[in-house]
């Protein structure tokens, strides 16, 4: 009888079908694999530029880690490398860790990402990580996934949903880099993201310019005030569809003229969020861009 029971549970639990059941691919718009890539199929190719910084993470004004962050960036593609460590009073709540990497390939004399990798490895301890791979292949419109331990899928995401969707990392370039039409803000951008089992919108909306003095390895210079907002779409849960609380900026500062394309035309170099009384604030630290031919230009204040 027990055993029946956990048996009913676990059924109910899944609200849909898993991958190898029937109506799977009908209603979820990735193919399951038992295997990782291990590598990317895509780089950014040839005459890419680096953006390179160290983000200082702080809650409440208390040092809780760092994030280290490059994207290459050329006409043709993007390549990502992302690592998350925590410090200080955040280790007595969480020793949670994160690295990805991430690249993709732009559409021809555009903008718009038409193809993506992206790794993602989540580490609390031994005993409690994740790792994912998601690659979307040019012209593809379903998605290769790979999850260790394996993903269990709850409510649909059909590859309708999922056209057109970013990662996670890639979302992250297509909100933070590219240039947009003449005399439409940086700010006015809305992004589609799918991570493998989930897809929401990120939307950017323009609170302001400034200037930003900045302590002396940190950027200097103009920048525009972005208002990020999400909004859930598909793949979650019915206790998880409840709206993203909080106020989150992103402070995104211009490529120098020089050395500005269509497709590196801004870089976000700081980020803030409040929720209720809690503030937190991310902030570029020795934030440089190195050209193609290895020059690397210092976008500190000093």
């Amino acid at each position: 009888m027990i055993l029946l029971l956990s048996a009913i549970g676990f059924l109910a639990a899944q609200d849909a079908p898993q991958p190898g059941m029937a109506g799977f691919e009908e209603q979820f718009a990735v193919d399951v694999m038992a295997a990782p890539l291990n590598d990317s199929p895509l780089s950014a190719g040839p005459g890419a530029y680096r953006f390179r910084t160290e983000f200082d993470g702080e809650i409440l004004g208390l040092n809780v880690g760092r994030i280290f962050l490059t994207v290459a960036i050329s006409d043709e593609g993007y390549e990502v490398a992302y690592r998350m460590e925590q410090r200080g009073i955040a280790r007595f709540f969480d020793d949670g860790e994160a690295e990805a990497h991430a690249a993709g390939l732009f559409a021809p004399r555009g903008t718009a990402i038409m193809a993506s990798y992206y790794y993602n490895h989540d580490y609390d301890d031994p005993d409690d990580q994740q790792r994912v791979e998601l690659y979307r292949a040019p012209g593809a419109t379903r998605l290769r996934l790979w999850a260790d331990p394996t993903y269990t899928f709850h409510q649909s995401v059909t590859e309708e949903l999922a056209l057109g969707a970013v990662d996670p990392m890639g979302a992250l370039v297509a909100l933070g880099f590219p240039e947009t039409p003449e005399d439409v803000s940086p700010c006015e951008r809305t992004v589609r993201v799918y991570d493998g089992r989930r897809r929401f919108d990120l939307f950017f909306r323009p609170a302001g310019e400034d200037t930003l003095k900045g302590d002396a390895n940190e950027y200097g210079g103009p920048l525009s005030k972005c208002r990020m907002t999400m909004q859930k779409v598909a793949g979650y849960r019915p206790k998880d569809r409840a709206e993203v609380e909080g106020e989150v900026t992103v402070y995104l500062a211009p490529v120098p003229d020089a050395i500005r394309t269509p497709t590196f035309a801004y870089m976000p170099v700081r980020v803030t969020a409040k929720r209720g009384i809690f503030k937190a604030k991310l902030e570029a630290e020795d934030p440089a861009i190195e050209t193609p031919d290895g020059e690397v230009i210092d976008l500190s204040a000093r």
